[in-house]
């Protein structure tokens, strides 16, 4: 079986699942926590934009480490790994169908949480300046920028389990929300949880137009920085990930 054959049968796995009601439910609450938040507040709306997707992607990490938790425990399970291991499919096409499912389930969890975050701006507060190339790009930002920590979830969630991968999401959140201060202003570049606020946070800035030139281009400079090691970390990280997977034995910690 291809990657497309798993990844059709992991989506099946999931529906109706207690997961997919969490999904659904995040992005309602989230956007109408900050459309009750920012109602009657004179906010500009390009700090209405840093404050929320800088926020979602404060806590992202803890729902990757929910969504990776839930999905590898089904696993175990189901046969402990053994349909995953030892089945007709391939493990890199297992492993890597299950990788692209995180990815999509964060995708559209940060897709619904701007689309109802902008419908309620527009047609809730009456706003008409919303910067909606920046949302774009913000979420396509947060989605992508997370791949590594997927990698480092799904590698918890599978050796030490489901509590783990929660514990480390719940690590991350606070690791995030550190790197969004000017704590990480200097090193978010070299730290994997620091990079989706940071990346939507800066295009937010730039695309906003407000910024010097001079700091605009010196704002630019930082994101091609951290983009180049970003690449090659999350490049290093997919292949030893692989690696791994295919002479993994099923083992977990406490076996």
């Amino acid at each position: 079986m291809n990657v497309w054959g798993c990844f059709r049968a992991d989506l099946m796995k999931l529906k109706r699942t207690k997961l997919m009601w969490i999904l659904a439910a995040i992005p309602v609450a989230y956007a109408a926590l900050f459309l009750a938040y920012f109602t009657g507040r004179t906010e500009s709306s390009s700090q209405m934009y840093l404050f929320y997707m800088e926020s979602l992607g404060v806590a992202l990490p803890f729902f990757i480490g929910l969504a990776a938790g839930f999905m590898i425990d089904q696993e175990r399970q189901a046969g402990h790994f053994q349909v995953l291991l030892g089945g007709t499919t391939s493990r890199i096409s297992g492993y890597m169908s299950k990788l692209l499912l995180l990815l999509l389930l964060q995708g559209l969890l940060i897709f619904f949480a701007v689309i109802l975050w902008i419908g309620g701006m527009k047609w809730g507060m009456g706003l008409t300046d919303i910067p909606i190339w920046s949302y774009v790009c913000g979420w396509f930002w947060l989605t992508c920028s997370n791949f590594m920590l997927l990698m480092m979830h799904l590698f918890i969630a599978f050796v030490f389990g489901m509590g783990a991968s929660i514990l480390m999401g719940g690590a991350g959140l606070l690791m995030t929300a550190l790197m969004a201060t000017g704590l990480g202003d200097q090193v978010w570049m070299y730290v994997p949880w620091a990079w989706g606020v940071r990346f939507s946070g800066l295009t937010g800035m730039v695309l906003d137009g407000s910024l010097a030139p001079e700091m605009a281009n010196y704002v630019q400079d930082k994101m091609a920085q951290g983009m180049g090691f970003a690449v090659s970390l999350t490049a290093v990280g997919l292949a030893v990930s692989i690696a791994w997977f295919r002479r993994w034995e099923g083992k977990t910690a406490h076996e």
